[in-house]
């Protein structure tokens, strides 16, 4: 565990050919999370839970709803004790359409390997057939 606030790790990284910034914080209480953004905009790819537990918020701009909202709608949808959680693009192909649907979502993880996505814009779960 770190100190609050301290920036643990700024790396520059390469995924898909796009150049990343990655860096992990820690909160009050010294629970971890990574964020990643686009080098080249500073735009947001993905961040995550690291270790500890999740005594903190997030607000991840671009009209999103804020970490804190989506846990709460997780947690009214599949109550339990949420273990670790991950903002991210999805990219689902739509075989009713027949098209890629792309969304951020945060997918947080409850044990026994049980998952609970939330749209990250209108905060409702998504549920996959």
């Amino acid at each position: 565990m770190k100190a609050p606030g301290t920036e643990l790790l700024e790396v520059m990284a390469v995924e898909m050919d796009i150049p990343l910034w990655r860096a992990r914080l820690a909160s009050a209480s010294g629970a971890e999370l990574e964020i990643e953004l686009e080098r080249s905009r500073c735009a947001l790819q993905s961040a995550r839970s690291l270790e500890g537990g999740i005594d903190y918020d997030l607000d991840p701009g671009m009209n999103m709803i804020k970490l804190s909202a989506a846990r709460q709608t997780a947690l009214a949808f599949r109550p339990g004790e949420v273990q670790a959680w991950r903002l991210t693009l999805r990219n689902d192909w739509q075989s009713q359409r027949a098209e890629w649907e792309s969304l951020w979502a945060y997918r947080f993880e409850y044990p026994g390997n049980i998952f609970v996505n939330v749209d990250a814009f209108a905060g409702r779960v998504i549920q996959r057939p």
